[in-house]
């Protein structure tokens, strides 16, 4: 039932009789009109365009596809101020509409004809970090670029003009290579300097960035400062590998001998890795940090504390490297860049002050309200200035005195609160969440002091994040085979296992300096397995996400790694068990975020997917004594992937995970042994391959499965989503031109990965909505619902699905306000 005083509100007085009817079908409007015979005579309080009938049925036909159904092929859409009121199957149900209607109510009547133009539910983008995206504005952008049909800069023009004629802004990015060794642009420039390699252009990159420089307030040294290197994705050639290892193992050498004004006791750098794990510096940076009084230092001389989680890594010397793994490693010298840039503690930025950061924000808001976002879930509000400036971004400043002139967004924003393992970090977030947590669609919000109402639904905190491990392309993703041995991802001559990215100890029996399980098998790992309170070790995510759970809030877990996943998910298993998570039907799952390596090495799991795994844990139904009364429980799980992972890192996996190091052996079309061929294994995830065993075959339940950017890890771009979790084509750098792609391979023949684009269309729509507790409101197109609205050139449905990446934007609806991008296709005049 929908109440649409929005409407009513804008009548005479004549029909304030009205106010407090609910309509539930198209009826509203008749309805409406028959009450308000006169309602000409007060016409002007009525918002000329405010009722709005799609029509896919004009001259040259367009699409509704509701997401509803499949099979749906409505005529039109009638939306009335904020709410969708009905959709019409014919041409004659529409026609059969309007002449019912009285001829002075027409006049508020505004007909968009989408003229072979589609409209769809307006996109839900269910992970980034907004306030990330703003911060790395400053600084270097170092971002590897992306292979050619996704081409993107999200802080500069995607090109530019050298010598009189546009080129790609990645101009001397070494993508292509000629049997003579030359490298070309992706234009078919030769490049000038043809030994280019990746590391190379990223060092170029950031001696010639005029960003590279911040800081030097207060009295403070400036900074050298660069985000998105990445050496996953340098090259996967034993001479790549090799140099790669080099940087990694002692990249404070390498800053020195490359970066201009980075050498002994000149200006400290800090380049934050793509993955946002992963951080590099030089020993200036060591001593500008107050960690070291000089360098070279290692551990003996250090004047602070080594960090709880991750590590500042320590050669062979005794002395640090200058690789500093997962966030808590580089605090101290985020903290320090921030003094230096002027940024007191109330900024949700540390590479700006919050003045900077706020102006910063139109353009990155630009940037992804162009993507037919109208829906955005920040995953991670670290701090409580980062989720009141969140707020400020969605309601726009003025109107809750935040600082600055911030327009409200043309998307909504919820927000969840981040915590890690360290016990101080989980004590803060539920201090946090207990202050400002709303759940999915408060009444009303408090924002920067001020409580507004919030009927639209434009924000809100509905949940908390936690991170259960690192990165895969970092080196840091819990797993519970080793990465290769033959890989970037080595110590000592060995694959890591990823324990030092591990923020929980997620398995009762493993020691945090990981030590792998005894057993590790299918077995083990669905029967045996968990954390809870009978072990020393493993109690902290227990008792880390016990709060949260006992107070009905959504859970959210970042868990790339097959250990990290199957460990959450025993762990919430445990909570049911021990009755402090209580699931009924409105019941929100726990939400593992990335699951990215969905598959282990033939000796470990046979071919049995993770997700299968997973499932016999949702699957099981236990009675569990409650307050003393038995009821029967079980608990639900969703996952949502960076699709990224396939296009843009899937040739670095198969060589950081697999170990697969020539060219001629990477576009196989199935790989039974390795484990890249199960990333983000969606039909596995969807129940469409036959499951490894019969029991499981029974037993098996589909997962829902949404798709996000991570952003700024990878590009918002629902459609880009799709056209990747479609294709599995990827790349391996640094070829990255269109015709160098090739499928990812297939865990086997029977076992191939790709999903069909309606079912991936739901991963951008209907199932985050779901997932975040929004769908009785949003993610599809039915009577009540809010009108979130967005109109494509093209059919996704109909297009080759190579051409998928190129659909463009024409506009989105908000709350029934249209947006329009500044920049669209023709289709769309």
């Amino acid at each position: 039932m929908s109440n649409y005083k929005y409407l009513l509100n804008k009548t005479s007085a004549i029909c304030s009789s009205l106010l407090h009817l609910t309509f539930t079908t198209a009826a509203s409007l008749l309805l409406l009109a028959s009450h308000a015979p006169s309602m000409a005579e007060d016409s002007a309080s009525i918002e000329w365009g405010e009722i709005k009938l799609f029509r896919a049925d004009g001259q040259t036909p367009g699409r509704i596809i509701t997401m509803v159904n499949e099979h749906d092929r409505p005529a039109g859409l009638l939306t009335a101020g904020d709410t969708i009121l009905q959709t019409f199957n014919s041409t004659q149900e529409i026609a059969d509409y309007i002449a019912r209607m009285p001829l002075h109510f027409r006049r508020f009547f505004k007909v968009v004809d989408l003229n072979g133009k589609t409209l769809m539910p307006g996109f839900v983008e269910p992970h980034v970090h907004l306030p990330l995206m703003v911060n790395f504005s400053a600084g270097a952008d170092l971002s590897t670029c992306l292979p050619e049909p996704y081409h993107y800069r999200l802080y500069g023009d995607d090109t530019m003009m050298v010598d009189g004629r546009e080129v790609s802004t990645c101009g001397d990015f070494p993508n292509f290579k000629d049997d003579q060794g030359n490298y070309y642009t992706s234009d078919g420039w030769q490049a000038e300097n043809p030994h280019l390699t990746v590391l190379d252009w990223t060092m170029t990159v950031l001696n010639e960035s005029e960003s590279r420089l911040i800081g030097g307030k207060n009295g403070k040294t400036e900074w050298i400062v660069g985000n998105g290197i990445d050496p996953a994705r340098f090259g996967v050639t034993e001479e790549a590998i090799e140099m790669t290892q080099a940087f990694r193992q002692n990249p404070a050498v390498s800053i020195e001998e490359n970066v201009k004004g980075a050498g002994p006791g000149e200006l400290p750098v800090f380049l934050l890795d793509q993955s946002g794990h992963v951080a590099y510096v030089n020993g200036q940076a060591f001593i500008a940090s107050g960690i070291c009084e000089r360098w070279p230092c290692g551990p003996d001389d250090a004047k602070k504390d080594p960090p709880v989680l991750g590590k500042w890594a320590v050669g062979d010397d005794g002395n640090y490297t200058g690789l500093l793994q997962e966030e808590d490693a580089y605090a101290l010298f985020l903290k320090a860049v921030q003094e230096a840039v002027g940024a007191d503690e109330s900024s949700p930025f540390y590479f700006m002050n919050k003045k900077d950061g706020v102006e910063a924000t139109g353009k990155i808001v630009q940037r992804i309200a162009e993507k037919g976002v109208t829906t955005l879930i920040d995953a991670g509000g670290f701090s409580e200035p980062m989720i009141q400036y969140l707020g400020a971004v969605a309601v726009g400043s003025e109107k809750v005195g935040y600082e600055g002139n911030m327009k409200a967004a043309p998307f909504r924003i919820r927000t969840l609160v981040a915590s890690n393992v360290n016990h101080s970090n989980s004590e803060e977030a539920a201090k946090i969440a207990e202050r400002l947590y709303t759940g999915p669609w408060p009444e009303k919000v408090t924002i920067n002091g001020k409580t507004i109402d919030n009927e639209l639904g434009t924000f809100g905190v509905n949940g908390i994040k936690f991170w259960i491990d690192g990165s895969t392309q970092g080196c840091s993703a819990f797993l519970v085979d080793s990465y290769a041995s033959n890989g970037i991802c080595t110590e000592a001559g060995e694959g890591v296992h990823g324990s030092h990215g591990a923020n929980y100890i997620v398995f009762a029996n493993a020691a945090h300096d990981g030590t792998q399980h005894p057993d590790n098998n299918a077995a083990a790992l669905t029967a045996s397995i968990y954390t809870g309170p009978d072990s020393d070790e493993g109690v902290a995510f227990y008792n880390a996400m016990k709060p949260f759970v006992e107070k009905g809030m959504q859970i959210q877990v970042h868990a790339n790694g097959d250990k990290a996943m199957i460990g959450a998910a025993r762990t919430a298993q445990k909570l049911v068990e021990d009755c402090h998570w209580k699931f009924d039907d409105g019941s929100l799952p726990m939400i593992l975020h990335h699951a990215t390596v969905g598959g282990g090495f033939a000796q470990s799991y046979g071919r049995t997917p993770v997700a299968e795994l997973l499932s016999k844990i949702r699957g099981e139904t236990r009675d569990v004594e409650c307050d003393g009364e038995k009821v029967a429980q079980k608990y639900d799980i969703g996952l949502s992937h960076t699709s990224g992972h396939v296009a843009y890192w899937g040739g670095g996996f198969l060589s950081l995970l697999d170990g697969k190091v020539n060219f001629t052996a990477l576009g196989t079309d199935s790989d039974e042994e390795g484990r890249a061929p199960w990333l983000d294994a969606n039909k596995a995830e969807l129940g469409g391959d036959k499951a490894s065993d019969e029991s499981a075959q029974n037993s098996y339940e589909p997962f829902d499965v949404s798709f996000h950017s991570d952003a700024p890890i990878t590009p918002v771009s629902p459609l880009w989503y799709v056209s990747q979790m479609v294709t599995r084509n990827t790349w391996t750098y640094p070829d990255i031109k269109s015709d160098a792609s090739y499928e990812l391979p297939s865990p086997g023949s029977d076992l191939v990965q790709k999903i069909d684009v309606y079912q991936a269309l739901k991963g951008i729509t209907t199932i985050p909505a779901k997932q975040n507790g929004l769908d009785p409101y949003i993610g599809s197109l039915e009577p009540g619902k809010r009108a979130d609205l967005v109109i494509l050139d093209s059919d996704p449905l109909s297009v080759n699905k190579m051409d998928l990446p190129y659909i463009k934007v024409c506009a989105t609806y908000l709350n029934g306000e249209e947006w329009k991008p500044e920049k669209t296709s023709e289709k769309c005049k």
